[in-house]
């Protein structure tokens, strides 16, 4: 099967060599594998598009383009790259975050031309706000493009508008949940009672969002159970603490309770070793 490189790029079969160059860099910065919507074989298709387009001969390694490209990117004045701080529930769960910065538009005095509202440098600095959605399942430092809202620049004539990169960084842990490598890791208190029956309880991970986990009454206390849900990529891993009653029983109902445990386990014994480490 034939297989169009045009297409691939998303530019039409006529386009320059420039018209080629700028639809590459834009293709990179939106499936680079650390975006969060990066893919690892449309990036390669797109590179081995932009050598066949560009007549390169393939000396490049796929990697070392990867590289060069993004250096480049990064040292652009054209696209904006702004780290900001999200909390731990979007991170995991998504919702919609809010940025504000400055950046760079062509003079709307001169159009670019120089004058003395822009100090004969064709541009000004704006303020610029914008909200955007943050996905689920985010790792740390994974990095949102923004199409279209970076810094202005005229080139060859034109004007040519930039991008702006959102890196996206957020506590590992809080109120007593931890991520760590796409997973999640938490300890929870559990009544005795609960873990003889084999509940299933609801654990509150968040005032929306609940895990839900089958106790098995045959685990000791400090038992750690994996729960695949959709929090995290991973496995959630759950610290079981059981958790003895605290009420101070009489005699008659204490040895009532005893019996029935004896009755059921059978009587233990009474000579105790310590835990080999």
């Amino acid at each position: 099967m034939d297989i169009n490189y045009y297409q691939i790029l998303d530019i039409d079969e006529d386009a320059t060599l420039e018209e080629i160059k700028k639809a590459y860099r834009k293709c990179v910065l939106k499936f680079h594998p650390d975006m969060v919507a990066g893919n690892d074989d449309k990036f390669r298709d797109i590179v081995t598009a932009y050598q066949a387009l560009t007549k390169d001969n393939g000396t490049q390694s796929v990697e070392s383009i990867f590289q060069s490209m993004f250096s480049s990117v990064n040292k652009s004045n054209i696209d904006i790259k702004i780290t900001t701080r999200i909390d731990f529930r979007d991170a995991l769960l998504g919702g919609s975050h809010k940025i504000t910065f400055t950046k760079k538009i062509i003079c709307p005095e001169c159009k670019g031309e120089t004058c003395i509202k822009c100090n004969n440098t064709g541009y000004i600095s704006k303020n610029a706000k914008l909200k955007f959605d943050v996905p689920p399942h985010l790792s740390p430092y994974s990095k949102i493009l923004i199409s279209g809202q970076g810094n202005e620049i005229y080139d060859n004539g034109t004007k040519t508008v930039g991008d702006v990169v959102v890196v996206i960084d957020f506590p590992s842990e809080s109120k007593g949940l931890i991520f760590k490598n796409n997973s999640l890791y938490l300890t929870v208190n559990v009544p005795l009672d609960l873990a003889i029956a084999e509940d299933t309880i609801d654990i509150y991970v968040f005032p929306d969002k609940v895990i839900k986990l089958t106790l098995d009454h045959t685990m000791p206390t400090g038992h750690t159970y994996s729960v695949k849900d959709n929090i995290v990529k991973g496995f959630c891993f759950i610290k079981v603490l059981l958790d003895i009653p605290k009420n101070k029983l009489d005699k008659k109902k204490r040895i009532k309770l005893v019996n029935i445990l004896r009755g059921v386990y059978g009587k233990s014994s009474q000579e105790i070793k310590p835990l080999s480490s």
